[in-house]
C-alpha cells in the first residue's frame, strides 16, 4: 500500500474473520443436523459448498489485482447479462415449480437456500477482504483511483452511462 492510503483496521479484519469463521462452521454443523427422515445431510453440506466455492469465486472476481482487469471486466460484463437477462427471467419458473410441489414451506428447501446464500457470501466477504483490503494479491499491488475501488464500481460506471444517454 502506497504511503498516503488509510491502514486497513486489523482489529475489525480479524474480529470479522472470527464471526465469519465461527458462523461458516455453524452452517455445516446446521447442514448435517438439518438432515431430513432420508439421511440426506451429505447433500446439505454439499450445498454449503457449493455455496462456499461460488462465494470464493465472486470474491476474487470483485477485487481483481491490476493485471487481472481487463480479464476480469470482460467476466463481469458477461456475467451481468447472463444474470440480468436470462437467469432472472428463468428464476420465476424455478420457484414456480417448488412452490408446485409445496417445497417453498419445506424447511429442508428453505434451509438449503439459506446455507447456499449465507457460505457464498461469507467466502465472497472473505475474499474480498484479502485480496481488496489487505492486498493479497500475489503480486505487487499498486493501487490507482479506478472503477476497482468499490466492489459495485463497474455497475455505478454502467448507469451513469446510461443515465447520460438517455439525456442526450
Amino acid at each position: 500500500m502506497a504511503d498516503d492510503e488509510p491502514k486497513p483496521n486489523m482489529i475489525g479484519i480479524r474480529t470479522g474473520y472470527a464471526l465469519g469463521g465461527m458462523a461458516w462452521l455453524v452452517c455445516f454443523v446446521a447442514a448435517w443436523q438439518l438432515a431430513d427422515s432420508e439421511g440426506m445431510g451429505w447433500l446439505n453440506i454439499l450445498v454449503c459448498l457449493f455455496g462456499s466455492i461460488v462465494g470464493w469465486w465472486l470474491g476474487i472476481l470483485l477485487s481483481p489485482d491490476p493485471t487481472e482487469r481487463g480479464k476480469f471486466s470482460t467476466v463481469l460484463k458477461t456475467l451481468s447479462t447472463f444474470v440480468s437477462g436470462f437467469a432472472l427471467a428463468k428464476i420465476d419458473v424455478l420457484f414456480q415449480g417448488a412452490v408446485a410441489k409445496n417445497m417453498a414451506t419445506d424447511p429442508i428447501f428453505i434451509g438449503r437456500i439459506l446455507f447456499f446464500t449465507t457460505t457464498a457470501l461469507i467466502c465472497a466477504q472473505f475474499t474480498y477482504v484479502a485480496r481488496h483490503d489487505l492486498g493479497m494479491y500475489g503480486v505487487q499491488h499498486h493501487r490507482d483511483a479506478t472503477l476497482w475501488d468499490h466492489p459495485l464500481g463497474f455497475l455505478s460506471r454502467r448507469m451513469r452511462r446510461v443515465k447520460r444517454s438517455r439525456i442526450t
